[in-house]
């Protein structure tokens, strides 16, 4: 049985492990954009609104998706994982460091 000395240590490592890896793309200061990325961009900048300008958490349906019809996106992806985006980028402004911090919290 491992102690809890030993259980933070192990967390530790791979809290640094995790910031070894990111680091680059935190310091670049741009994004790869590949595969279905657009799309999720266009999901975390409507829930950013939903939360900030609409005060709803868990949005049934992003209005301002689908050029502002709206898009029940939340039906396949839980919006609720964006919030440390959200909380990213109404500190930092922006959304390439957001972002990317954002890709560091759930490594």
């Amino acid at each position: 049985m491992t102690s809890k000395k030993q259980t933070y240590f192990h967390l530790l490592i791979l809290l640094g492990i995790a910031v070894v890896i990111c680091l680059p793309f935190l310091t670049m200061g741009k994004i790869y954009n590949q595969d279905d990325f657009l799309f999720h961009k266009a999901r975390m900048l409507a829930y950013y609104t939903s939360v900030m300008k609409d005060h709803d958490f868990l949005p049934r349906v992003l209005p301002s998706m689908a050029g502002g019809f709206g898009y029940a996106v939340d039906i396949f992806y839980n919006s609720f994982t964006l919030l440390p985006f959200v909380l990213f980028k109404a500190v930092l402004g922006g959304f390439v460091l957001p972002y990317n911090l954002y890709l560091l919290t759930l490594t």
